[in-house]
């Protein structure tokens, strides 16, 4: 059997799996603490809004576990937000990586 060659997301479709699994809270993964402190509730605010109205900023790029890593970036509230993160398409899941500005 030959080797088998993953394609990369086009920036469209990588931004519609971002925002479909990103209605779904549950189907985000935060490398982060999210608790309850007023900050970091603000800081998942905004990057749960950059997730589903954001734009790609760049060319996204797969990782060695075959996960999709992109930068989101939105303006919210007259801030410009920018989110770190990768999609893993087999489980439908966002891992969010880093999230800046921070409150």
């Amino acid at each position: 059997m030959g080797k088998v060659f993953v394609l990369p997301l086009t920036v469209d479709k990588a931004l519609s799996l971002v925002r479909d699994y990103a209605v779904h809270s549950e189907q985000i993964i935060w490398a982060f603490d999210v608790s309850p402190d007023w900050r970091k509730a603000a800081m998942t605010r905004e990057a749960l809004e950059c997730l589903r109205n954001g734009e790609i900023s760049g060319k996204p790029t797969m990782d060695e576990f075959g996960n999709v890593c992109l930068n989101m970036k939105h303006f919210h509230a007259g801030r410009k937000i920018l989110v770190e993160c990768s999609i893993d398409p087999e489980k439908k899941l966002i891992y969010v990586d880093d999230v800046e500005p921070k409150v």
